[in-house]
């Protein structure tokens, strides 16, 4: 009897937790990845980075960064929490949502992987790797990842979501946990995509100078249009 009111008191405490961690985790997600995702591009955008490549491909990492939790954070977060159950009643966003939620954040991390190939081919000492270091190189990769690796690696996130729904159902206790496991290997997957800002940017002398002279600039832009507006007055 003692150890059904202790297996009851767990579930009912993992429901709880998983209602609260499907509610303010996507919260808390949007909020810190828009923020870094919008001082990324504000980096990246820079005079000084125009003909980097390497920045080049951080800032087609951060469109599409953005891209997906934007859309897959608030669409997860509006069907669990606020009864929009259009994925669960339309077959086509249904089945575009799996699509986009899947090929979105693989573009973006094979961006990264892109800047890592051209950060080591623009140290390399030899002069033909190097020539493989330039902003002309990095538009051709762009157009490759977007048509050919998405498409083809995005296959791996598809399987998954077949053997979810024509596998055997949760029942009872499993269920509970299956749900919890579900939310929580969720977030994770989307913290993969909030986290470049604060752990590629930030870390880079370079960037994070920018950065802050992109900031200065903002600010003082913003005062002097102020000023201006007061003496006008």
């Amino acid at each position: 009897m003692s150890n059904t009111n202790i297996s009851s008191s767990f579930l009912a405490t993992i429901e709880i937790v998983t209602i609260q961690m499907t509610y303010y985790g996507p919260i808390i997600l949007l909020t810190v990845g828009i923020f870094g995702c919008l001082c990324n591009f504000l980096t990246f955008t820079s005079r000084q980075l125009r003909e980097n490549s390497c920045a080049f491909y951080f800032l087609c990492s951060a469109i599409f960064e953005f891209l997906s939790i934007t859309f897959g954070l608030s669409t997860r977060l509006a069907a669990d929490h606020f009864d929009y159950d259009l994925q669960n009643s339309n077959r086509i966003f249904c089945k575009f949502r799996a699509y986009y939620v899947s090929s979105i954040p693989l573009i973006a991390t094979y961006f990264i992987l892109l800047s890592a190939i051209d950060r080591y081919m623009s140290s390399s000492t030899d002069v033909y790797l190097r020539s493989f270091s330039k902003i002309k190189v990095a538009y051709r990769n762009m157009m490759l990842v977007q048509i050919g690796l998405s498409s083809i690696l995005s296959l791996t996130r598809m399987i998954y979501y077949t053997y979810y729904i024509h596998g055997p159902l949760f029942t009872g206790d499993h269920k509970v946990i299956g749900s919890f496991l579900m939310s929580l290997t969720t977030l994770l997957y989307y913290t993969n995509y909030v986290k470049s800002f604060y752990i590629y940017t930030l870390t880079s002398q370079l960037f994070r100078s920018i950065f802050i002279q992109r900031i200065h600039s903002c600010i003082q832009k913003r005062f002097e249009s102020n000023t201006s507006i007061i003496m006008i007055v």
